[in-house]
């Protein structure tokens, strides 16, 4: 493919991703790389409520438009709001597969509009080839796949805006915007919770645990060997929205170095990571929020999503990851314990030395 001539300045762009925190924040450093390319373009992101607060004071950002197919009666609806927010873009990045996010990077009516597809989704991709003017298999279904991260960045050079060894190494870094006061409320959070001067670990509870089969008991077992690790430490067992009922459920079962936590706003939630020697979850956003905000991490993958590691481990901080069998047995369930104990260990040590 010949490579993509701009007639006009770019000025205005509009970025469509629908997805979720870990996801959201992987494109983060794609977003720093159009505004370190264009600083005079302005960049508009549409996303859902949820990971607004990940965006939220970017610098990179001139609009953050928050989605809601709700909103709309229509697809006119839909162009409509989008033209009156940002007029007509330059350009259109859909950093998504899904079909909505595509479907309003084509009702942006952009000249250029640009994103990648899935060839098994053959529904999806008949959609993609009619809305995008330019669209690429995704290099996860490649040979090598690379991190989520370059992906994005690996999609802007496809469209010719930049290239990635061109982009200073501070750009890479995914990242997480709080304001003084935002760090402020975490710190007088675990401040009420007399925690500012006690060594913690995070433990994000795994919110597909108990519904795949695996006892409570063992979540406890990995909160209590964790604080075990670092002595005088108090491990926070955090739930986030939607795992109320399962925190409720395992807290008889954890030990006295645990606090449980639930109820916490993103944001606070997220300045709470730096106060943490290392951080432990499942693979899902809270893995990228610790790695975002520079604070060293163990994953849990699960077996079946073991392929998944070089595109979705976490990104530019220290870590290590496990796999966790897909269905639980008396022995698998111990050595899984021991697993996440021997991670949190070679972690740890690494951690230490780097003190």
């Amino acid at each position: 493919m010949s490579a993509i001539r701009y007639q006009t300045p770019i000025h205005n762009i509009l970025i469509t991703k629908l997805d979720h925190l870990g996801d959201m924040l992987w494109a983060t450093p794609a977003l720093a790389a159009l505004k370190f390319k264009f600083p005079d373009a302005a960049i508009h992101v549409v996303c859902t409520a949820a990971a607004e607060p990940i965006l939220r004071h970017n610098p990179s950002i001139s609009q953050i438009m928050i989605y809601d197919a709700k909103r709309f009666s229509s697809d006119h609806d839909k162009r409509n709001w989008l033209q009156q927010s940002i007029g007509t873009p330059d350009l259109a990045v859909c950093f998504d597969t899904r079909d909505e996010a595509i479907l309003l990077a084509y009702l942006s009516n952009a000249p250029i509009r640009g994103g990648y597809f899935y060839k098994d989704r053959p529904f999806s991709t008949l959609k993609t080839w009619w809305r995008l003017s330019h669209k690429f298999v995704h290099p996860t279904m490649g040979n090598n796949p690379e991190h989520e991260v370059i992906n994005n960045i690996r999609l802007l050079e496809r469209l010719n805006l930049l290239k990635l060894q061109e982009l200073p190494a501070e750009i890479l870094q995914t990242r997480i915007y709080l304001s003084p006061d935002e760090v402020a409320q975490s710190h007088q959070r675990l401040e009420s919770m007399g925690l500012t001067d006690t060594p913690l670990i995070m433990y994000n509870i795994p919110n597909k645990t108990i519904n795949h089969g695996w006892p409570k008991e063992h979540i406890a077992k990995i909160a209590e060997r964790l604080g075990e690790l670092v002595p005088g430490s108090t491990v926070l067992v955090i739930a986030g929205p939607g795992e109320e009922p399962l925190l409720e459920s395992i807290r008889p079962f954890l030990p006295a170095c645990c606090q449980p936590l639930s109820g916490l706003s993103f944001r606070v939630w997220a300045g709470f990571f730096p106060h943490c020697l290392f951080s432990v979850s499942r693979d899902a956003g809270a893995v990228h929020v610790s790695a975002a905000m520079g604070v060293p991490v163990i994953s849990i993958f699960e077996e079946s999503w073991k392929h998944m590691e070089p595109c979705w481990e976490a990104w530019n901080v220290l870590h290590r990851n496990v796999v966790r069998p897909d269905n639980p047995s008396l022995q698998n369930i111990e050595l899984h314990v021991e697993d996440v104990a021997n991670a949190a260990n070679s972690l740890w040590k690494k951690v230490s030395n780097a003190r």
